[in-house]
C-alpha cells in the first residue's frame, strides 16, 4: 500500500527566501552600494527545454523545498512542501524561472568533463498585471549561500521585469505569523526596505491562497511589497 504524500504549497509563487547572511541589517547598509554579482557565478532564463532536464529539475526542487523548510517550518503544518518537479517543470516551461548558476573553476581540473556549472539558487519572474511584474520563490542552496548572491539575484530579476517585460513595479510578498515575532522574517523585511520596497497593502491569506490556508499552524499576515523600477 502506498505511503501518503506530505502535503505540497503549489500555490504561494510570490514570496522570496534568502539567508539570514544577506537580510540580516547591518548600520549603514542602506548608504552602501549594492554589491557586485560574484564573478564566479552567472544568472540566466531557463528554456523551455530546460524543463526536461530531470537534474535541473530535481536540483531546483530539492533547493527549494530545503530552504523553505529551513525557514518556514514552524509556520506551516509539519510535511508541508514547498513546491514539487511537476510545478518547477511547469514554471521553466512558461519562461518565468531564472536559476543560479556556479561556473567551473578558473584552474583546469584532473578530469575536466567532471567540472560542470552547477545550479545553486533560483527565482521566479512572473507578470501579474499591465504594470507589475513579481518576484518569488528565491532559494540559494544552504552551502553556496552569501557573497552578495541574493541581491543579484533580486537586481537580475528586477532588470528583467522592466527590460524585458516592459513592466515599471516589482512586487514581493511576504507571510508572518501574527501570533509570534519570526526572527527570518523580521529579517526579510528589513532586508525589503533596503532593496527600495514599501507595504502597499495587507491582504487576506485565506482569500488570495484558499488552498494553502489550511496548511498554516496558525494566524498570519499576508503583507505585500512594490517598488517602482526606475532607469539605471
Amino acid at each position: 500500500m502506498d505511503q501518503p504524500q506530505p502535503p505540497t504549497v503549489p500555490q504561494l509563487v510570490a514570496e522570496t527566501v534568502v539567508p539570514a547572511t544577506t537580510v540580516t541589517p547591518v548600520p549603514g547598509a542602506a548608504a552602501q552600494q549594492p554589491p557586485q554579482q560574484p564573478s564566479n557565478t552567472t544568472i540566466e532564463i531557463a528554456t523551455e527545454g530546460d524543463g526536461d532536464d530531470t537534474a535541473l529539475v530535481a536540483t531546483v526542487t530539492g533547493i527549494v523545498n530545503r530552504v523553505y523548510f529551513d525557514t518556514e517550518n514552524d509556520i506551516f503544518v509539519e510535511g508541508t512542501k514547498r513546491t514539487d518537479e511537476q510545478e518547477v517543470r511547469s514554471i521553466i516551461q512558461a519562461g518565468e524561472l531564472a536559476v543560479l548558476y556556479r561556473l567551473p573553476g578558473s584552474s583546469a581540473p584532473a578530469h575536466p568533463q567532471q567540472e560542470e556549472r552547477k545550479a545553486i539558487g533560483c527565482i521566479r519572474i512572473r507578470r501579474v498585471s499591465d504594470d507589475v511584474g513579481e518576484l518569488g520563490m528565491m532559494a540559494i542552496d544552504p552551502a553556496h549561500q552569501g557573497g552578495g548572491k541574493g541581491s543579484a539575484l533580486v537586481r537580475f530579476a528586477e532588470r528583467y521585469v522592466k527590460e524585458t517585460l516592459g513592466l515599471s513595479v516589482s512586487r514581493l510578498e511576504l507571510l508572518v505569523p501574527s501570533g509570534f515575532q519570526h526572527a527570518f522574517k523580521t529579517r526579510l523585511q528589513a532586508w525589503y526596505d533596503r532593496l527600495g520596497y514599501q507595504m502597499v497593502r495587507l491582504g487576506v491569506f485565506q482569500d488570495e491562497y484558499p488552498k494553502i490556508a489550511p496548511l498554516l499552524r496558525g494566524p498570519t499576515e499576508y503583507r505585500v511589497f512594490e517598488k517602482a523600477l526606475v532607469a539605471a
